[in-house]
């Protein structure tokens, strides 16, 4: 499996997309002020996987690029593709 975030210049995550790891390359076109990168999924996170959850309960660590859990206040503005 394959994860794209799309992502703040500070790691917030706004959204995911996963993808099996067969298909063919997914670039998604971010907003202006974001950006994307395709990073490894934190451990136990499968195809089924809840990716509301995970936007909302991770951010992206840009120096691995690797997520880490983190606590969010504002989840109203998340959403997960």
């Amino acid at each position: 499996m394959r994860l794209f975030v799309v992502h703040d210049e500070a790691g917030n995550i706004d959204q995911a997309v996963r993808i099996p790891s067969d298909s063919p390359l997914l670039i998604p076109t971010p907003p202006a002020g974001y950006f994307h990168t395709e990073c490894e999924p934190p451990e136990g996170m499968t195809e089924d996987s809840d990716l509301l959850a995970f936007v909302n309960s991770y951010r992206l660590d840009s120096s691995r690029p690797k997520v880490t859990p983190v606590r969010r206040t504002d989840q109203c503005r998340m959403n997960a593709a």
